[in-house]
């Protein structure tokens, strides 16, 4: 027996929810069912997801679902209609905390596709600007001593080169060795 999904009109996308049910038939059963029914493996999405904005030209207009773009592209809708456009990926890592006020209140990026290397597409407070993502690194910081140092220099260990943390002075946070 092969597993088909059968849907209520032409065949389309698993996506727009218009498949009833899902029934075992055998290959002698097959003919009949062939104008209504797809097999699983071909209507699976793309990889990615679709991009927040339209910054790209699509590269077809009034697509139905992925399976009507070329290559690796995604079908999105927007505010002009359903276009095909290159998909928007999301990188690991979180976006750090914002610590104080609004950033710049401008769109740099839309998604982490748009952003370099490791970065990501993150909130400031009033716009979107690619930041390195938060992440731990090895180690502790050591106990802050010495001149007070009053200024933020960091505020996590993504924004310190190498092996250093951002690590609490006296009165603010700097990238230092870890202990």
């Amino acid at each position: 027996k092969i597993l088909f999904v059968c849907f209520i009109t032409q065949p389309s996308c698993l996506a727009r929810g218009i498949f009833i049910t899902v029934i075992p038939v055998s290959k002698a059963d097959l003919f009949p069912f062939l104008l209504h029914c797809l097999l699983l493996s071909v209507i699976l999405p793309k990889p990615g997801h679709c991009p927040r904005r339209l910054n790209v030209v699509p590269s077809h207009k009034g697509c139905v679902c992925d399976e009507d773009c070329p290559a690796d592209h995604k079908c999105c809708v927007f505010d002009c209609g359903a276009v095909c456009v290159p998909p928007a990926f999301t990188k690991p890592g979180v976006c750090p905390r914002r610590h104080w006020g609004a950033g710049v209140c401008a769109e740099y990026c839309s998604n982490d596709s748009d952003c370099p290397s490791n970065e990501k597409c993150c909130y400031n407070g009033c716009g979107h600007e690619c930041i390195a993502p938060y992440t731990v690194k090895r180690g502790r910081c050591a106990l802050p001593q010495g001149t007070p140092m009053c200024a933020e220099y960091c505020y996590h260990d993504g924004q310190c080169p190498g092996e250093q943390k951002c690590c609490r002075t006296t009165c603010g946070h700097a990238c230092s060795e870890p202990c």
